[in-house]
């Protein structure tokens, strides 16, 4: 999508007004607006818009069909700061429904804190030499969840658990409906608050 032509962007807790862009650079900018104070921060942090986030949030939060947010999933870069901003968006505008964050490994583990989810949803592609290997979600989640629960004690979380048909890089790594439901029971033995079921097929297949 493209940016809006003016408008407001977060970085952690500053909220900096613009009057225009290019490809790369923010132009006429007013550091420190609406109550928030100007301030140095990292490089490579990504940017916020809490206007843009505000609409689209009003927008769904009455569907009978919502159930909660998704944020983030395995995004590259430093998105702590725009996920803790969406959060708090989030909860301004809709009161009645949790935010999820997903994450698939440890790796991006510094996009999560205090302050950014209600709950983890947590998945990894469950396969070892094309087969589904029993040790492999249970010590998945025992290292990730290790490290959410340092940085937040008592973080719920979601196994999210996976198959694949049709998709050209998981031609050969099908799991047969035994294994999905052993990796269902490996879930809820590490603890699961519940579970959701993704299934990924190839479009050009009809699906």
């Amino acid at each position: 999508a493209s940016l809006p032509d003016s408008g407001v962007v977060q970085i952690d807790s500053e909220r900096i007004r613009y009057f225009g862009h290019t490809d790369t650079t923010l132009i006429g900018c007013q550091r420190g607006v609406e109550g928030t104070e100007a301030s140095s921060h990292l490089k490579r942090t990504i940017l916020f818009w809490p206007e843009a986030a505000a609409r689209e949030i009003s927008e769904v939060k009455d569907s009978p069909n919502l159930w909660g947010y998704y944020v983030l999933d395995d995004s590259p870069g430093d998105a702590l700061s725009a996920l803790r901003a969406l959060y708090g968006e989030i909860k301004r505008v809709d009161t009645d429904h949790p935010v999820w964050a997903g994450f698939g490994g440890l790796s991006v583990m510094h996009n999560f804190g205090i302050g950014m989810c209600d709950g983890v949803l947590l998945y990894r592609y469950p396969f070892f030499e094309d087969e589904y290997d029993r040790n492999y979600i249970s010590l998945s989640v025992q290292h990730v969840m290790a490290e959410v629960r340092r940085k937040v004690p008592g973080m719920p979380f979601i196994g999210v658990y996976q198959g694949f048909w049709g998709i050209p890089s998981w031609t050969t790594r099908v799991l047969s409906p035994a294994q999905i439901k052993v990796q269902m029971e490996d879930f809820v033995r590490e603890g699961v608050s519940g579970l959701i079921a993704f299934c990924a097929m190839r479009k050009t297949h009809g699906s």
